[in-house]
């Protein structure tokens, strides 16, 4: 059974979102999908949800005018155009894929890996959302889709600009953490 929450400008749906994306449409796509990890160390169990289908990303492209895709390079679909940084601190870098055109220069984000009080295993830092927001320079309000919102950072990032924001998460603990930070802010 799919379950939806609507708290301020973000509608929520508890459920798989093969099932839900094909009755929703969106400006923007702005995700971090599961990418199939299991034993990844320290986290045994945690990062073992399967990567999405083919089709999902294929829906996605059709319902949706932009998207950027956190970890894409972990995917099997083969995304077209460019692509994001983000450096950290420790020198790693983590890739996304997206369809805009990002000027030289732009699409390298320098942050902390550090995230205190984390609520998910992968969780991106909010400032690292945000600024992937402002990449979307479409006059007007846009809508935001997250459909594996995990524990909500996207959510909280529209919520702060107080932008439309639909988010699907398969799991309901972390779909529980997401309500709980929308109603609290943060």
């Amino acid at each position: 059974m799919i379950k939806k929450v609507i708290i301020g400008n973000a509608t929520l749906y508890q459920g798989d979102c093969a099932e839900i994306l094909p009755n929703l449409k969106s400006d923007v796509v702005l995700t971090d999908p599961p990418y199939d990890f299991p034993g990844f160390e320290g986290l045994e169990g945690l990062l073992d949800d399967p990567a999405p289908e083919d089709s999902v990303f294929k829906l996605l492209m059709e319902r949706s005018c932009f998207y950027i895709i956190w970890n894409a390079n972990r995917l099997n679909f083969n995304l077209p155009k460019s692509h994001l940084v983000w450096e950290k601190e420790s020198g790693m870098v983590e890739i996304a894929y997206t369809n805009l055109e990002v000027p030289n220069g732009r699409g390298i984000y320098r942050w902390p890996f550090k995230i205190e009080h984390r609520l998910h295993p992968t969780q991106k830092p909010i400032e690292l959302m945000k600024w992937c927001l402002e990449l979307f320079s479409a006059p007007g309000p846009f809508v935001t889709i997250d459909p594996f919102m995990g524990c909500g950072t996207t959510a909280a990032a529209c919520a702060e600009d107080d932008l439309e924001f639909i988010g699907i998460e398969k799991n309901e603990d972390y779909f529980d953490r997401a309500c709980r930070r929308l109603r609290t802010k943060g």
